[in-house]
């Protein structure tokens, strides 16, 4: 399926792909500060313009919950990898796009999307905690030229990481925020931007956590990690370590 085609399908089954979504993490509960989220999504939900979204990747449920969260209006998502699709088979039905460092093509399709109107989720970190984060993100942001928000989703990673296999219920709380308007773009210079994107992407799901005192604790809860994790902590083998 060509690029014009997920962009088509994600403009005109957004709704669908919406009811999906609810139903795939229905056992997820989301809470959005009042003075952030909502009043951002409040404001911007007749905009004419749409804009670009840089999220947060925790885990794969995090498409679905931005599909969730911004669920009136159509998205277009650029990921890093394509992670999640068996287990969540409305992840292959999700507009998308996988970026790579031929970013011309990237660009050329965010540009399709913006122009008919849909907004662009892209996802620069990934794993629960802060990844290193390409400075091309900058040049795509210029070329592109469209205000920039930011969405942290907390509680992702802690609910559903890589490795799990089984479900369960939890909480997720997103939190958005703009990070560069077009005179942003226009008079900052890349370093400028980039550090500014770089501290507004960092967190941590592990010490978010902590703080917030919530308990992501259950049986189950190392169980397939030996899918990632291939050297035994405690012996130091190498691919025969059980997580049960």
């Amino acid at each position: 399926m060509s690029n014009y085609d997920k962009i088509r399908r994600a403009k005109y089954f957004y709704k669908i792909i919406f009811l999906k979504c609810l139903y795939a993490t229905r056992n997820i509960k989301i809470r959005s500060d009042k003075n952030m989220f909502k009043k951002f999504v409040k404001t911007n939900k007749k905009l004419e313009k749409p804009y670009v979204i840089l999220s947060s990747y925790g885990s794969v449920v995090d498409p679905m919950i931005m599909q969730r969260n911004l669920h009136y209006r159509p998205i277009y998502h650029v990921f890093n990898s394509n992670n999640g699709s068996k287990k969540y088979p409305i992840l292959q039905h999700i507009g998308r796009r996988f970026f790579n460092l031929d970013y011309n093509k990237v660009i050329k399709a965010i540009k399709i999307a913006l122009n008919k109107k849909i907004n662009v989720e892209k996802y620069p970190s990934f794993d629960g905690t802060t990844s290193p984060i390409s400075k091309r993100i900058i040049d795509i942001l210029k070329e592109v030229d469209k205000p920039v928000k930011v969405c942290i989703n907390h509680g992702t990673y802690n609910y559903e990481p890589m490795w799990r296999k089984s479900a369960k219920s939890g909480v997720v709380i997103s939190e958005m925020k703009d990070l560069f308007s077009l005179e942003d773009l226009y008079n900052l210079d890349d370093d400028t931007l980039y550090n500014r994107l770089v501290e507004a992407m960092e967190y941590n799901e592990c010490a978010w956590a902590k703080k917030a005192d919530m308990a992501y604790a259950d049986k189950e809860r190392c169980v397939g990690v030996e899918s990632v994790l291939y050297k035994c902590p405690a012996c130091l083998e190498e691919n025969k370590m059980l997580s049960k």
